[in-house]
């Protein structure tokens, strides 16, 4: 009877990175969807997972892989956290925290992978220089906290 097959040490640095570089495509695709239609985020999926820049950069920079996965999921969970503030927001009912919560997670550990502060200043630039404010109306204190708390916590 044989014992387990040792792991080398190259498949263990580089097997979640393979994972995280693969789900990536997907959070491209639901980010991309959210802000215009399925055909682009089908395009958009396909680029990213064909694109010879993201294999380099995956393949060289381990733990840009972690970063990119974290900071587009964030993306994702705060645009989430936008429309649900903005549907709810004429229901007079705020559920919508979870999201606010999954996105300072995601920025959190996003931070935690590799330090590039400036990247919260993405998002909220996105959301503070477009007109649309009545499409996207601002999250109130108590998410931001919520926000920036899990992103401590996490990070």
């Amino acid at each position: 009877m044989a014992g387990p097959v040792p792991c080398p040490d190259e498949f263990a640095v580089r097997f979640p990175n393979v994972v995280f570089g693969a789900l990536t495509a997907g959070v491209i695709f639901a980010l991309v969807e959210e802000l215009f239609s399925v055909e682009v985020a089908l395009l958009s999926a396909l680029l990213w997972s064909a694109g010879t820049i993201a294999i380099i950069d995956n393949r060289l920079a381990k733990e840009d892989t972690l970063l990119v996965f974290c900071a587009w999921l964030g993306y994702y969970f705060y645009i989430r956290a936008k429309k649900a503030s903005a549907i709810n927001a004429r229901q007079y009912v705020k559920p919508y925290g979870k999201w606010c919560v999954a996105a300072g997670a995601s920025f959190g550990l996003m931070l935690a992978s590799k330090y590039f502060p400036h990247y919260w200043g993405l998002i909220f630039l996105y959301y503070y220089l477009p007109s649309n404010r009545k499409e996207y109306p601002p999250l109130c204190r108590r998410d931001f906290l919520l926000l920036l708390g899990t992103c401590a916590l996490c990070s």
